[in-house]
């Protein structure tokens, strides 16, 4: 009877049903937060997962999961401007950086995931807020299927007789590399390949063409002659070797319109006028190598197209003084401001000195059309080309004037000799207002009003040699 008793008591005490001994045995589960289903996968780059990433939330002692809100949290990709993944809702809805959903009876969730468009390791954060649970899930995303061949540089140049490498790549739908095997070839142009290195064996421009993964990509490459450049970058002046080499920008803080080197090659002279239609310029000024700006003639009229003389005694330049202005001209040094009546005044526009000094070309504008003009300065006298013109140019060391042809503020270039014979068109691509020739005469270099870059073109055979690294420039000018 005792020993019964002893027995009871033991059993009472214990953890354990004694009365069965096929009584369920059950540990609550531990509180926390589980990514179940879906972590680990791998997909290209753009692609949706196959298998959703599925959560389950078991509650801290004494709380309820169902019910609960549980984040999936993007990681934004800075680099990119994108995120490394995106998230939809099961019932469906917009790919979205953030996604809320609730937990269900049994504390799960679950959410559909879509790789972002950087390859490699791709981060999702999971949280629940009310219990501060948080987890990262972790992808791989590998690139897509390639769509595009990128080579590099697309468009440069170089000295005739240098080498460039390119790099071709096939790459996916948002630009990831991918390991294809791609070849460069010369498909015309003065140049060889060697691997991926192109030498150029004249002046010239070179298209190469790259393939692979039955894909294409044209690249250029302009094979250039030796010279020292400088154009407008609008609030300061670019200086730079015709292959891009030494590149520099003096940051002006102020309009530089049109624009011309002095004889010396030490400094230029400019106005504010960009567009070379407007009246937008006051003053005449120049600056050195180090951005020291000089005011070299300031009237109450817009001065504007100045012009060195060959030995760089004048800056000449025209005042727009509301449609009556004859040319000027000024010392560097501000000294000896002078008009040049001419014997048929109208609206002249911009001077363009003869190499011996003695004649000036320019544009008159008074009959509604640019007429091109010739006046020898010590008499004032004027040959009138009957050439429609503007912008015109003289050879620095022929007699040779080139121009836009017609009245405009971009056209075609064209050539005529400075007595309105030979005249013929050079480029049909419309070049801005404000271009130079080489020293040697051999070459033009102008603003294409199409691409936004400087051309160079053969003043011979209308050859051009686009200089691919120099968007945004206006009014090049070659260093004598």
């Amino acid at each position: 009877m005792r020993l019964r008793a002893i027995a009871l008591i033991a059993c009472l005490g214990a953890a354990s049903g004694c009365g069965s001994s096929t009584a369920p045995h059950t540990t609550p589960p531990a509180a926390g937060l589980v990514l179940s289903a879906g972590n680990q996968q791998t997909d290209t780059v753009g692609g949706v997962l196959p298998q959703p990433l599925e959560v389950q939330v078991n509650a801290p002692t004494n709380q309820q999961a169902s019910g609960q809100v549980v984040q999936f949290i993007s990681i934004e990709d800075s680099a990119a401007a994108t995120y490394e993944a995106y998230v939809e809702s099961p019932l469906g809805s917009a790919m979205r950086p953030l996604l809320a959903e609730t937990l269900d009876a049994s504390g799960r969730a679950s959410a559909i995931v879509g790789m972002g468009g950087r390859t490699g390791s791709v981060r999702l954060i999971v949280k629940v807020p009310a219990f501060g649970y948080v987890d990262t899930a972790r992808f791989t995303a590998t690139p897509g299927n390639a769509v595009a061949i990128v080579t590099s540089p697309s468009d440069t140049a170089v000295l005739a007789g240098a080498n460039v490498t390119l790099v071709a790549t096939a790459v996916d739908r948002v630009g990831n590399p991918r390991a294809d095997a791609v070849r460069i070839s010369v498909t015309s142009g003065p140049g060889t390949m060697a691997g991926n290195t192109l030498t150029t064996t004249a002046i010239g421009r070179v298209v190469l063409v790259a393939s692979g993964a039955m894909l294409v990509d044209t690249a250029y490459v302009s094979s250039v002659p030796r010279g020292v450049l400088a154009a407008s970058t609008g609030l300061g002046i670019a200086t730079f070797n015709t292959d891009g080499s030494n590149y520099a920008v003096l940051h002006l803080d102020q309009i530089v319109g049109h624009m011309k080197w002095a004889p010396s090659g030490t400094s230029l002279a400019f106005d504010q006028d960009v567009t070379g239609c407007d009246g937008t310029s006051f003053t005449i000024q120049t600056t050195d190598l180090s951005g020291h700006v000089t005011v070299v003639d300031q009237r109450s009229t817009y001065d504007m197209y100045p012009s060195y003389s060959r030995d760089g005694t004048w800056i000449y330049f025209s005042p727009n003084a509301g449609y009556a202005g004859n040319l000027w001209r000024v010392h560097p040094d501000g000294t000896g401001d002078d008009s040049l009546a001419t014997m048929n005044p109208g609206f002249d526009l911009f001077p363009t000195v003869s190499p011996s000094g003695t004649q000036v070309a320019y544009s008159d504008i008074g009959s509604g059309q640019g007429d091109l003009r010739v006046m020898t300065v010590s008499t004032g006298a004027v040959t009138d080309l009957a050439i429609n013109g503007w912008s015109p140019e003289w050879s620095p060391v022929s007699n040779e004037i080139a121009y836009i042809s017609g009245y405009a503020c971009a056209g075609p270039l064209a050539i005529a000799n400075s007595d309105g014979t030979g005249v013929r068109l050079l480029a049909t691509a419309d070049y801005q207002s404000s271009f130079d020739w080489s020293p040697d005469s051999q070459w033009l270099i102008a603003a294409n009003a199409k691409t936004g870059k400087v051309d160079l073109i053969n003043a011979t055979t209308g050859a051009t040699l686009p200089l691919g690294f120099t968007g945004g420039l206006t009014s090049p000018t070659w260093m004598p």
